[in-house]
C-alpha cells in the first residue's frame, strides 16, 4: 500500500511537470511565431552604439536613427543606439581601457590607431568605396601612418560678417545703395575708419585678442586666400610667414587709427560677438557656427551679412580656408566581436546623403560636397546659413605641414601680442623670426625622427588659385 501511495504521489507530480513542459513548448512556439512575423526578440538584434559630442544635432540624429531602426535596421536586425557624450575623448579612452567602448565614436585618436584599437577604412571593402567618393585632400586629416580612420562629415567655413546698417549709414554702398563689404585689406582698413563713431559707441571692427586662437583666426586663416597657403608652403616644403606682412600691417594700422573696439587686449570672443550682435561693431571675422550665435545665443539686433575674406590683391585670389569635421572611428574589438559588416551598415548610414541632407536643411551641418544638397530647401532657415554654406565653393583645406619640434621657442601669437602690438618689434621681424623657428623645428624633429618621410608633405602641384 505504501508503494502504491508513492506511485500515486509520483504520478501527480509528474503530471504537473508535464503541464509545465507543455506550457513552455506553447510559449516557445508563440515567440517563434512573433519573430517570424517581424517582431523579433532583443537577443537576435545586433546593437551598434554611437557616441557623439554633437549636442546641437541630437534631436535630428536621434529621429533619423529611429527611422533607420524601423526600416533598414529592422530588415537587417541591427539597431542604432545614439548617445551624446560631452566629454567624449575621456569617456572613450576610459571605455577603451575597460573594454566596453561603443562600436562607433566621434573621437579619432592617433594613439588608438597606432595600438590597433580602431579600424582602418582602407582595410574594408565598404570603407574603400566610401573613400572614393571624397576628394583625397579632404581625407588627409584622417590619415595616420598612411591609413585612413575616418571620413569627412561636414565643413566649417569662414568669412567676414558685417553690419549692413552701419555700412549704409557710413555711405559704404554699391551703385544700388546696398552695403558693400571690403574686397581688400586696404579697403577693410578704410572701412573700419569710416564706420567708427565714438560718440555713438560704434567701431569699425573687433579684435578679441584674449581669445586663444585670435592671431590664427583673424590674421593667419584669412591670409590663406591672399598667400595661397597657411604658413606652410607645400610646393617648397618650407614654412614661410613673410607673405603675411601686409595683413599684419593692416591690423596695426587699424590700431593706429583707433577704429577698433577699445580694450582688445582683454576682449574674449564671446563679448566681441555680443557687441557685434548689439549693432555696435561694423565687421568681425567669423565661422559658420556663428550662425547659431547670432540667431540664438546673441540674437542680432542689426541687419548683417557674410562676405568672403578680404585679400591683399583683388586680382590674385586663392581659395579660402575651411576645416573638415568627421572623426567617427570604429572600435576594432567590437568589430571582431559582432562583425565588421554589421557596423559598416551603420557607418554607411551615418555618412549617407539622407543624414547630411537633413542636417543641412535644419541648419546644423555644411556638407563638404555641395552637390549633395543641391536645390534642397532649408526647413528652419537661419540668417547667414546659406551664405556660409556657399563659401564651400571657394574653399579648401590646409595641406598637412611638416612636423616640427619647437619646444622652448616663442610662438607667433605671443610674439605679436607681447612685442608687435605694443610697438616693440616690427611686423617684418616677427614674421621672419617665426619662419626661422618653424623651419629649424623641422630640422630638429627630423633629427629625433630620422625614419619620418618628409617628402610626403611636399606637393609641387599645389595650386588653389581662383
Amino acid at each position: 500500500m505504501k508503494k502504491m501511495g508513492f506511485l500515486k504521489k509520483f504520478s501527480k507530480r509528474g503530471g504537473i511537470m508535464v503541464k509545465k513542459a507543455v506550457y513552455l513548448m506553447v510559449l516557445s512556439v508563440l515567440l517563434l511565431s512573433l519573430a517570424a512575423c517581424g517582431g523579433g526578440t532583443e537577443s537576435d538584434v545586433t546593437k551598434v552604439r554611437i557616441w557623439s559630442s554633437s549636442k546641437h544635432s541630437k534631436d535630428v540624429m536621434t529621429k533619423l536613427a529611429d527611422e533607420w531602426n524601423n526600416t533598414t535596421g529592422k530588415e537587417k536586425k541591427i539597431k542604432i543606439v545614439y548617445e551624446i557624450r560631452e566629454n567624449i575623448s575621456s569617456d572613450v579612452d576610459m571605455a577603451m581601457s575597460a573594454g566596453n567602448a561603443p562600436e562607433m565614436f566621434g573621437y579619432l585618436s592617433a594613439g588608438h590607431a597606432m595600438d590597433g584599437k580602431i579600424v582602418a577604412l582602407d582595410d574594408t571593402e565598404v570603407g574603400k568605396q566610401l573613400l572614393e567618393s571624397y576628394p583625397e585632400e579632404f581625407c588627409a586629416g584622417f590619415k595616420i601612418n598612411g591609413k585612413t580612420y575616418s571620413l569627412p562629415f561636414s565643413a566649417a567655413t569662414r568669412g567676414l560678417v558685417y553690419n549692413k546698417d552701419m555700412f549704409k549709414a557710413a555711405g559704404i554702398v554699391d551703385e544700388n545703395g546696398e552695403a558693400k563689404p571690403p574686397v581688400t585689406w586696404a579697403e577693410l582698413v578704410e572701412d573700419a575708419k569710416k564706420l567708427t563713431n565714438v560718440s555713438k559707441d560704434e567701431y569699425g571692427i573687433a579684435f578679441p585678442m584674449k581669445w586663444d586662437t585670435w592671431v590664427t583666426s583673424d590674421m593667419l586663416s584669412p591670409g590663406f586666400s591672399s598667400v595661397g597657403f597657411d604658413g606652410y608652403n607645400p610646393v617648397t616644403g618650407e614654412y614661410d610667414y613673410t607673405g603675411y606682412e601686409p595683413i599684419f600691417n593692416a591690423v596695426m594700422q587699424i590700431k593706429k587709427d583707433q577704429s577698433y573696439l577699445p580694450g582688445a587686449e582683454g576682449l574674449d570672443n564671446d563679448p566681441a560677438r555680443a557687441k557685434f550682435a548689439e549693432g555696435k561693431i561694423g565687421m568681425k571675422f567669423a565661422f559658420s557656427w556663428d550662425v547659431g550665435v547670432f540667431n540664438d545665443q546673441f540674437p542680432a539686433k542689426c541687419d548683417w551679412g557674410v562676405a568672403e575674406y578680404p585679400v591683399i590683391d583683388a586680382d590674385n585670389k586663392y581659395k579660402q580656408l575651411m576645416s573638415i569635421n568627421g572623426d567617427m572611428a570604429i572600435n576594432k574589438s567590437a568589430a571582431d566581436k559582432i562583425g565588421i559588416d554589421k557596423i559598416m551598415e551603420v557607418y554607411k548610414w551615418y555618412y549617407s546623403d539622407e543624414v547630411i541632407t537633413e542636417l543641412y536643411k535644419n541648419c546644423m551641418e555644411i556638407p563638404v560636397i555641395p552637390e549633395r544638397v543641391k536645390d534642397k530647401e532649408i526647413i528652419k532657415d537661419k540668417k547667414g546659413w546659406v551664405d556660409f554654406c556657399n563659401l564651400v565653393n571657394i574653399s579648401t583645406v590646409r595641406p598637412a605641414g611638416k612636423p616640427t619640434d619647437t619646444s622652448g621657442q616663442t610662438d607667433l601669437k605671443s610674439e605679436f601680442i607681447n612685442k608687435v602690438w605694443p610697438g616693440e618689434m616690427p611686423v617684418k621681424t616677427a614674421l621672419e623670426n617665426y619662419t626661422k623657428i618653424m623651419n629649424d623645428g623641422v630640422k630638429k624633429y627630423k633629427e629625433i625622427h630620422p625614419e619620418e618621410d618628409m617628402e610626403q608633405y611636399v606637393n609641387k602641384y599645389w595650386n588653389i588659385k581662383r
